[in-house]
């Protein structure tokens, strides 16, 4: 057993379960709340869930969100215990109640539906991340994030120590967790500049080729496109107000291209505690469409289901199908020497779960990195995103958002066949290519009148995003939409290692060709 993990779970337990002053959030849950946290948190639980799901999210109070996050964490650390046996089962089992909003206890019989424990038949290591992940997603854990991160560094160690799967790999260098504080990893420099290790990756296996066969377009309007570009030149292109810029060679320090890849799924599943990890999940081809919806996975599920039907990983570089032949691991769907050319992946209807259920799933504008910091060591903020871009006008941004200290990173994976509709951000943006290929037309954004954009929709504004179907049927578009044909645009491929600066209030439309992960950087 690691000897980091006892004492970090019983020093985070005495800290969830320090007094309370007025001002903390917590105490607007009531004293008789608060007094059956550190004996039944599964049940307070309960009570918060119920709460988050009662609230709008945005009017959701605060004590609740808090409550959901502590008795999350209180909950896990009893689990942990009891698994590693520093506490008798008896002792840690939390008797069965209903506990009400003022904070009374109603005892359930054992056979009750309601006191059965969330996620019975799984390991219990996938409880433990279940609980902390969800105090994440859920609730955000304001306040609680790196005591999360901290303890789930020190259960992927325990794993490693344990030689528990791919996480036996992990050196205590990988880990990169601090477990002695609640300070969580330490920050790097925001303008670090890595280079690339000399040292290859143990890593082989890529994303097999997609089952989905995509259309590749003819690039016929190019975006301007500038080779390893220097913040200076950069800040010239800003200062005089011009478009859309790809950059090539920009990400070439990165290690999510090198040796921590991205491009393989046994890393990104070893990063994910063995692919337990939880994350959002949009299930369709668009947020625009019928039948549009979200779920929240483990990490191995999503990979497994939506990036690699019907191909499972028997060891690092070696991949078989379900009736055991091999899959070619070329992942060169797309001519590299051009900007068009032709999928070379199967067709679709090739019985996969994608094919067989009808959905696409994409983890798209999700904050993966402060969720799972291990990943964002592999990457860095562009230095040209510390630049000082001009003034937005009104007339593109109607409320400009405040002034960000720092940039806002987001992740988008997702197999072939993944859309962003046409629509406009409120921030400028880089968007960097770190596995595959991608589509991405542009607009400026004096061609709005012949975007056909949204507006209010059962309450939320949609005014950012267009009714149109950029690369839709040519004659439905003519009857529908008889302007937007018209509209001028310029478009690319954007390629691994390669990143394009997006303008603000520019409308862009962005379509997956293979299987893709690429990182947002908003800044302003």
């Amino acid at each position: 057993m690691s000897p980091h993990l006892p004492p970090l779970l019983s020093t985070s337990l005495t800290t969830l379960l320090l007094p309370r002053s007025p001002t903390d959030p917590l105490s607007g849950c009531g004293p008789p709340i608060l007094a059956l946290l550190p004996t039944h948190p599964s049940s307070l639980l309960r009570l918060a869930r119920s709460q988050l799901y009662t609230w709008p999210y945005a009017q959701v109070p605060p004590c609740w969100r808090c409550l959901f996050v502590d008795a999350s964490i209180i909950h896990a650390i009893h689990l942990t215990q009891q698994e590693l046996g520093l506490k008798p089962l008896d002792e840690g089992a939390e008797p069965v109640v209903e506990v009400l909003e003022d904070g009374s206890a109603v005892r359930r019989r054992h056979g009750d539906a309601d006191g059965k424990e969330e996620g019975d038949g799984e390991d219990w290591v996938q409880k433990i991340v279940n609980l902390l992940d969800m105090a994440i997603i859920m609730a955000g854990a304001e306040g609680r994030r790196d005591m999360i991160e901290t303890l789930l560094g020190a259960l992927q160690r325990y794993l490693s120590d344990a030689d528990e799967g791919p996480l036996g790999k992990l050196s205590a260098e990988d880990a990169t967790y601090d477990d002695s504080s609640y300070s969580g990893p330490a920050r790097r420099s925001k303008r670090r500049r890595l280079s690339p290790s000399a040292a290859p990756s143990p890593y082989t296996t890529t994303f097999p080729p997609s089952p989905r066969s995509q259309r590749i377009p003819i690039i016929s309007h190019p975006i301007s496109s500038a080779v390893d570009l220097s913040l200076r030149d950069f800040e010239q292109h800003l200062a005089a107000g011009m478009g859309p810029l790809k950059i090539r060679h920009a990400l070439e320090h990165w290690p999510a291209l090198h040796e921590r890849p991205w491009r393989c799924p046994g890393y990104l599943l070893e990063r994910t505690m063995g692919g337990r990890r939880l994350v959002p999940v949009e299930v369709g081809r668009s947020y625009t469409d019928e039948g549009w919806g979200q779920r929240i996975v483990r990490f191995g599920e999503f990979v497994e289901e939506f990036l690699m039907p019907g191909v499972e990983i028997e060891g690092e570089g070696e991949m078989v199908d379900e009736g055991g032949g091999e899959v070619d691991e070329g992942g060169g769907e797309v001519d590299k020497g051009s900007e068009g050319g032709v999928v070379n992946g199967h067709e679709s209807g090739n019985g996969g779960k994608q094919d067989a259920e009808g959905g696409i799933g994409y983890l798209a504008q999700h904050d993966l990195f402060s969720q799972i910091p291990s990943l964002r060591n592999d990457i860095s903020i562009p230095d040209y995103c510390y630049t000082n871009p001009p003034p937005v006008s009104k007339d593109i941004i109607k409320e400009p958002p405040s002034h960000l200290s720092e940039p806002l990173l987001n992740a988008w994976f997702g197999p072939a066949g993944t859309v962003s509709p046409l629509h406009t951000d409120p921030y400028y943006n880089f968007l960097c290519q770190v596995v595959g290929k991608k589509y991405v037309r542009l607009y400026n954004p004096d061609q709005s009148d012949r975007l056909y954009a949204r507006g209010d929709e059962g309450g939320v504004d949609m005014s950012n995003t267009s009714e149109v179907d950029a690369e839709g049927d040519e004659t439905q578009l003519d009857k529908s939409f008889p302007l937007f044909r018209g509209a001028r645009y310029v478009e690319t491929i954007l390629q691994e290692g390669e990143c394009l600066y997006i303008p603000v209030g520019w409308w862009h439309y962005v379509r997956s060709l293979t299987v893709s992960f690429s990182v947002s950087f908003w800044w302003n």
